[in-house]
């Protein structure tokens, strides 16, 4: 379900780290640049999810900064629109 949403509002924008990006591609089959990145469904959960690049502190900071884009994603997202997606999940 966090997938068809992300995919909903069209993705998600997050800013990647170069420490990141590097732990992304090598470990993983998505292919992500340092700096500002917009994160399908699954790109998103892959960032979310990273665990040994640093604390479990990070990783939460991560899964709160794709949270707060999906939000804003969300609140430029249009009624009828909000309404498909709602559906679909």
């Amino acid at each position: 379900m966090f997938k068809k949403l992300i995919d909903g509002v069209g993705g998600v924008t997050v800013d990647i780290t170069e420490s990141e990006a590097k732990f992304i591609n090598s470990t993983t089959h998505a292919t992500v640049k340092p700096g500002t990145n917009t994160l399908n469904g699954d790109y998103a959960l892959i960032y979310c999810r990273i665990r040994k690049l640093d604390s479990d502190f990070m990783r939460t900071q991560r899964q709160r900064k794709v949270i707060s884009s999906l939000f804003e994603q969300i609140k430029n997202t249009n009624i009828f629109e909000l309404a498909r997606i709602s559906s679909d999940i």
